[in-house]
């Protein structure tokens, strides 16, 4: 599953990617909004969705919605700081685990997904991710490069008495009960088909493996800081990762339809297996590590600075109702323009703002406001005069909510 045992650096913001072969999906209305997060501080590890409710994973903490994104999470347990989450749904019960650090983790005792109970895994290691491939086996992995095992779905769990002969593992995912992948920093990524007895090294890797996933046994994806990774048909098949940033978690609804989320707020999308991807822009600074699905307009990210976002395939009436209703930047007019254009603002509550302009490698162009402001409705004007056309991107700061959008200097 996922992990990560990284520190991240803080970014301006994620819209450099424009200098890449991808083409916006800002222009296909995409839209990922930012929605409340129960916390006041930290990271936010693993989200998980099904139907209307989720679960969300941050500091030791355990979050639920019974209706997202509509109702906000609640907490639902406390007490162990996990890394890692898997589920496993079968006739409409659910079965939760998540696994941590000092080899504690938490499993769902009921049928609903409602009650927790603390579990240990045994030993002294952090575990960094866990997988179910059945509501009674699965495996877990981490810090020492072991394998544990349970049997009965996490009552107890036994060292599977392998030495992985890796370093830290930090990804993990089994397809069925006897063939899985592990992915580690060492770098490597490998393969057991006999239940972790065994293991032997598959792909061409580069740099360390942050996440695996796999619709299918023929079908699966790996992602790193440096590669994507596409399963097909007992083949692998490596590519450059285009941003250059830290990729962190990858989903897939189907053969054909998945996502990418990584540092930075990177955030890729592909209709095609992974052959292909494409940008989709959002208002996160730092990184995302989770990314998850529910259907093609409906899905999540969170991650540092508190992140959540939801993501809905936005139309022209709807784009402005699901912005947050205190906090709203409208695109620039005139765009494109030659010299200059007018941006424009709501804010519900009054607060310091700042809106600046920046270049597509990150670089402040401009500080158009940075001042305190009470509540109402702004416009400010842009002058470029001096300023090579390209692209450009102007940021606003209110209400503790960032927003970014793209603008374009034409000769």
């Amino acid at each position: 599953m996922k992990n990560l045992t990284f520190h991240f650096l803080f970014s301006l913001f994620t819209l450099h990617f424009s200098l890449f072969t991808f083409h916006s999906a800002f222009a296909q209305q995409y839209g990922w909004t930012a929605m409340t997060s129960p916390l006041a501080y930290g990271v936010l590890h693993r989200i998980y969705v099904s139907g209307d409710e989720a679960w969300l994973l941050g500091n030791d903490k355990i979050f639920y919605s019974s209706n997202c994104p509509a109702e906000p999470f609640s907490e639902q347990f406390t007490g162990v700081a996990c890394n890692d989450l898997a589920a496993v749904k079968q006739g409409g019960k659910i079965n939760l685990w998540a696994v941590g650090y000092i080899s504690l983790g938490a499993r769902t005792t009921d049928t609903a997904g409602h009650a927790w109970t603390k579990m240990s895994l045994g030993g002294s290691s952090t575990y960094t991710c866990v997988s179910f491939p059945t509501k009674s086996i699965g495996f877990a992995s981490g810090i020492d490069a072991r394998l544990s095992k349970t049997v009965n779905g996490g009552v107890e769990w036994k060292d599977a008495g392998v030495e992985l002969g890796f370093g830290v593992v930090s990804s993990l995912f089994f397809v069925d009960s006897v063939t899985g992948y592990v992915g580690t920093e060492d770098p490597r990524l490998a393969k057991t088909t006999d239940g972790g007895s065994t293991w032997v090294d598959v792909g061409n890797i580069t740099n360390y493996i942050s996440d695996i996933y796999f619709y299918d046994s023929n079908h699966g994806w790996v992602v790193g800081v440096s590669d994507i990774l596409c399963y097909k048909n007992g083949i692998w098949t490596r590519q450059k990762n285009p941003t250059g940033k830290a990729l962190y978690s990858v989903f897939f609804l189907n053969e054909n339809e998945g996502w990418i989320s990584g540092d930075y707020g990177v955030i890729l999308h592909s209709t095609d297996g992974g052959a292909n991807w494409t940008i989709q822009l959002n208002s996160a600074t730092d990184c995302l590590a989770d990314i998850f699905f529910t259907s093609p307009t409906n899905g999540y990210a969170v991650g540092y600075l508190n992140t959540i976002l939801h993501y809905t395939l936005l139309t022209g009436l709807e784009e402005g109702s699901l912005q947050p209703a205190d906090f709203k930047l409208e695109q620039n007019c005139p765009n494109p323009f030659k010299t200059t254009t007018t941006i424009s603002w709501h804010s519900a509550k009054g607060s310091r703002q700042t809106l600046k302009i920046f270049d597509v490698f990150g670089n402040e162009v401009a500080t158009l406001v940075d001042e305190l402001k009470p509540a109402g409705k702004y416009s400010v004007d842009f002058n470029a005069k001096g300023l090579p056309a390209g692209v450009y991107f102007y940021q606003l700061r209110a209400n503790g909510k960032i927003e970014t959008k793209k603008m374009i200097v034409s000769q």
